[in-house]
């Protein structure tokens, strides 16, 4: 058990400020969702994106529902859960989301099927834990003792997995417009760009209604991975963007996109 590092929804950390404002937003508080590629390690000096946008945009504190190894149905739902338990104002929050892997599975378990090997744990409440397979690979599963994860692949395709990405991400967004949050929608990766995951890009496999809605939803965004690969500023394990990379990506892709005001 001292292994399992245990994830609190809408966890804040008291980390001083690295990095001087270059731009006041207005909101006080940022709330952020995502896989590892948004996480910062409790008790670490930040080396992802959420923690430099705090100090260069003006934010006075961060509420994270990131999660390493995350999928998009644990984002969509911590997200809301989150947000409707804290109970932030809408007129001094803003929401970003980090999109994660479309292969990813994951779903809400009793913290009692949590598998004692375990390395994060995210808990909605004392007794309820989120279940996920972790990064997508086929040879484990995840998290829990659950078996099933091992064969869950064998019952989904591309469209399948297309329509239910879909949905999170969309139904999140109407959360969000509906109750007031500006939010900005981002994906980790370009599935296009070359990677070692098993993502791929949900477009092609919409109806064309449903892409139109999609295509409405997200922001143009350049992804972190992409800007960082080009830039040769990839961590050593050929992923996920360096602190610099993450550094860079904040300053000179987010910053200007939300001081254009083109965020929703």
């Amino acid at each position: 058990m001292d292994r399992i590092i245990p994830i609190q929804s809408m966890q804040t950390q008291k980390i001083e400020k690295q990095f001087d404002k270059i731009i006041d937003l207005g909101y006080d508080n940022l709330v952020v969702g995502g896989c590892s590629f948004s996480y910062t390690n409790l008790g670490e000096v930040p080396t992802t994106w959420p923690y430099y946008f705090r100090d260069l945009a003006g934010f006075k504190d961060v509420f994270s529902c990131a999660m390493p190894g995350a999928g998009n149905n644990f984002i969509s739902q911590s997200m809301v859960w989150g947000l409707e338990t804290k109970k932030l104002s809408p007129e001094t929050t803003m929401v970003v989301v980090m999109w994660s892997g479309h292969d990813r599975e994951g779903s809400i378990f009793s913290s009692d099927a949590i598998d004692n090997d375990a390395s994060y744990v995210y808990n909605y409440t004392d007794n309820v834990c989120h279940g996920t397979t972790g990064v997508p690979s086929r040879n484990g599963d995840g998290n829990t003792h659950w078996f099933g994860y091992r064969d869950i692949h064998k019952y989904k395709s591309l469209e399948s997995r297309a329509v239910e990405n879909a949905i999170w991400k969309i139904q999140l967004k109407r959360y969000l417009d509906a109750s007031g949050y500006k939010s900005i929608f981002v994906n980790f990766l370009d599935p296009t760009v070359p990677n070692r995951t098993n993502n791929f890009d949900i477009v092609k496999f919409l109806p064309d209604t449903i892409k139109e809605t999609y295509s409405s939803i997200m922001d143009q965004v350049q992804d972190p991975y992409s800007f960082s690969l080009k830039r040769m500023l990839i961590s050593d394990d050929d992923l996920h963007p360096s602190p610099d990379g993450n550094l860079a990506w904040t300053r000179e892709i987010l910053i200007p996109y939300c001081k254009d005001g083109l965020y929703k």
